[in-house]
């Protein structure tokens, strides 16, 4: 998972989080904890295959992950989907039904 953080004089913080990186297997990736705010979440992938990609966030029981917003199963034309986050959130995403080829996920926070 790559992750990239700066953050600017005015108190500003960009972010770009690799959430899935050439995954061909369905299965949870790896969490990471964020700065919090607006992002934005886009997938794309060589071939789908008939697979699905979900963005998951901690829940409050520090146990559970819950799915935000709609699963993705085909590439983002417009640019990806806005998605908001608490503070620290903890995220992943989750690949499931099927083996895409080639899948990537980004999570990037808006400044």
């Amino acid at each position: 998972m790559a992750y990239n953080q700066q953050q600017f004089a005015d108190g500003s913080v960009r972010e770009n989080v690799t959430v899935a990186s050439n995954v061909g297997a369905t299965g949870t990736q790896n969490a990471t904890t964020v700065y919090g705010g607006t992002y934005v979440f886009s997938a794309m992938a060589n071939n789908w295959n008939g697979a699905s990609v979900q963005l998951q966030a901690l829940g409050p029981d520090g146990t559970t992950y819950q799915n935000l917003g709609s699963p993705k199963t085909a590439n983002d034309a417009t640019g990806g989907t806005s998605v908001t986050l608490g503070s620290n959130s903890v995220v992943r995403v989750n690949v499931t039904a099927a083996n895409p080829t080639g899948l990537f996920a980004t999570l990037s926070r808006v400044p």
